[in-house]
């Protein structure tokens, strides 16, 4: 039975929120029967989304009542009506937040300017907020400026629209995100709708194959929010090239924006604002996160800094970072600085809006150095935390659960109790091969990165290749000592490629490896060839399961080709291709498997 409605507070797309009369700290949503579209909004997937939610909550938000989450679903003779959700006390959507305001130009608009002292406080909760989304396994999908609110009191962090969160649960069902405001699509989604598209299939996001949305496709989200909450609310992908003037300044936008990367600090452009603020205005580890988000990230997801990294950051600038202008009470800045650059993105926007020519800078920071995955800047030396005068915004303590010594302890309950995908082991996602003696085979979930077999071409096997040496070495940095610690040196065995003949090399003592194709042809295989040692057909291995398609992405295993100059590989059609691709190729990608210790 439906509570009795109060008054309609705001009417969505989807549905009508009403307060709910003598409850004032809970509000219900009751769900339209057609969207605009004229198709039907309640749908039995839409209800057991709900009711997974309603039995999964993220305790720490729910508590706070920062979440449109389903707390009870509304029903009539067990048909989905709507739910009750916490009643939300924010001012405004976070686009506000960051629209960039001129102190006399639009003085009035300016007095409800947070500081920058508090827009990084916003950006730190924001930080605490999805971290807590993310450690109970949600992904946020659609977090787009009209999904977050904030209170500019307190600066706490709300989020919207929850029933489109995109939801994998432990039994593997997947509850998409199906739609997501246009300038918020990870470079990565854009590229496997686009290959979609290029097979003739259909490439709407509630159709699309998956994988689609993230953790890192949220991590983008997250960046694009920092990014404008500390450069006057422009987007990050605002860039234009650095000649372009008068009318060849125009930018792209939305999604084209982040599928050209028009990123404002991309090598050849600059901000199509005169009011943004240059690379250089931040300090080189936030400047960083950044290039690791926007360049890097563009190519390899998983260097995304992590809401902690970002939280760490931020907490660094505010604390130790941070002197107060002169000038303006509003405005703090970075301590190495010889001038407010807020203050002098003020004076360009003014002289541009009298008519005096201006041209927007081009940063001389365009290609930072990346910092190593796990490691920060220097920290600077302590100064004195810049002083507003405005009434201070709280920064809400990062919860990171999920980035203490003890997280391995859940992923290895969570095996014990037989779950066998969407297991957090260190930075990664991963999911379950095999379990025997206390032991399990993990898989890396999806392609972590494209990188060739070995650097040089010709013959080589996998005792000598740079992919062995680089997962044994720099990718096994990722993981902390207590995770390394209960990761099994495993004893590899590299036969002879059983259709070609081609030897596999030497036995190898490994942490981490990736498959051969005995061990891919076992784990996944159903054609039978090559435990039935069938080899007069191609050298292709037929294979449909669900794994390989869902990965979209080819990725090499350890045996040899067709010769020692060649590695076999899974392609991205979910085929073993026996023959392999030169050791060189560098479009061919990685998913790196381990054995870790359950006891």
């Amino acid at each position: 039975m439906a509570p009795e409605k109060g008054n309609i507070i705001f009417d969505g797309g989807e549905g009508y929120i009403y307060d709910i009369p003598d409850t004032p700290n809970l509000l219900m949503k009751i769900y339209k029967e057609k969207d605009l579209s004229g198709a039907s909004i309640i749908t039995p997937e839409l209800h057991r989304k709900l009711e997974y939610m309603k039995d999964n909550p993220p305790d720490a938000l729910v508590l706070k009542g920062v979440v449109a989450w389903p707390l009870e679903l509304i029903t009539d003779k067990d048909n989905l009506l709507g739910f009750i959700m916490p009643r939300m006390d924010f001012d405004e959507h976070i686009q506000r937040t960051y629209s960039y305001r001129h102190p006399t130009l639009e003085a009035d608009e300016y007095k409800r300017f947070p500081s920058v002292e508090s827009r990084i406080k916003i950006a730190m909760n924001l930080c605490s907020a999805l971290n807590e989304l993310h450690i109970k396994g949600y992904v946020f999908g659609d977090l787009n400026h009209h999904n977050v609110g904030v209170n500019y009191k307190t600066g706490q962090i709300y989020f919207m629209d929850c029933d489109s969160l995109h939801i994998t649960t432990g039994l593997g069902d997947v509850y998409r995100t199906s739609v997501i405001m246009a300038g918020y699509l990870a470079p990565e989604i854009i590229r496997h709708c686009n290959n979609e598209r290029s097979k003739g299939r259909e490439y709407n996001l509630d159709k699309v194959s998956l994988p689609t949305f993230t953790k890192e496709s949220d991590l983008f989200c997250l960046a694009i929010h920092i990014f404008k909450l500390l450069m006057n609310g422009i987007s990050p992908f605002l860039g234009i090239k650095t000649d372009a003037t008068g009318s060849t300044a125009s930018p792209f936008v939305g999604n084209d924006a982040i599928e050209r990367n028009s990123y404002v600090f991309r090598d050849g452009n600059k901000p199509s604002s005169v009011f943004c603020l240059p690379a250089e205005s931040q300090p080189f580890e936030i400047s960083t996160l950044f290039n690791r988000t926007f360049l890097d990230g563009a190519k390899v997801p998983y260097l995304r800094p992590s809401a902690a990294d970002w939280y760490n950051a931020l907490n660094r600038y505010l604390t130790t970072g941070l002197v107060q202008c002169p000038r303006e009470t509003k405005h703090q800045y970075y301590k190495e600085l010889t001038q407010c650059p807020y203050c002098a993105a003020d004076d360009r926007h003014l002289a541009e809006q009298q008519g005096i020519p201006v041209q927007s800078f081009v940063s001389e920071s365009a290609s930072l150095p990346v910092i190593p995955i796990g490691q920060t800047a220097k920290q600077q030396p302590v100064v004195q935390q810049a002083n507003t005068q405005q009434q201070p915004i709280q920064n809400i303590p990062l919860n990171i659960t999920n980035t203490t010594s003890n997280s391995h302890l859940k992923t290895i309950r969570r095996i014990l109790k037989g779950e066998l995908k969407n297991l957090e082991f260190g930075p990664f996602s991963w999911q379950v091969l095999s379990r025997q003696r206390g032991e399990a085979l993990l898989l890396m979930e999806y392609v972590m990165e494209q990188k060739p077999y070995n650097y040089k071409s010709g013959a080589v096997t996998w005792d000598t290749c740079s992919l062995r040496e680089y997962l044994n070495t720099e990718f096994i940095d990722n993981f902390s000592p207590e995770e390394e610690q209960v990761i099994i040196q495993s004893s590899i065995s590299n036969h002879k490629n059983l259709w070609t003949g081609v030897k596999g090399g030497w036995k190898t003592d490994d942490l981490v490896f990736v498959l051969s194709l005995e061990e891919a042809d076992y784990y996944f295989g159903n054609s039978g060839d090559y435990k039935n040692k069938i080899i007069a057909r191609a050298h292709r291995l037929s294979n449909s399961h669900d794994l390989y398609r869902s990965v979209n992405e080819s990725w090499w295993l350890r045996s040899p080709g067709k010769t020692q100059a060649d590695a076999a590989l899974v392609t991205e059609t979910g085929d073993i291709y026996v023959g392999g691709l030169p050791v060189n190729s560098y479009d061919v990608g990685v998913r790196p498997a381990l054995w870790l210790n359950l006891l």
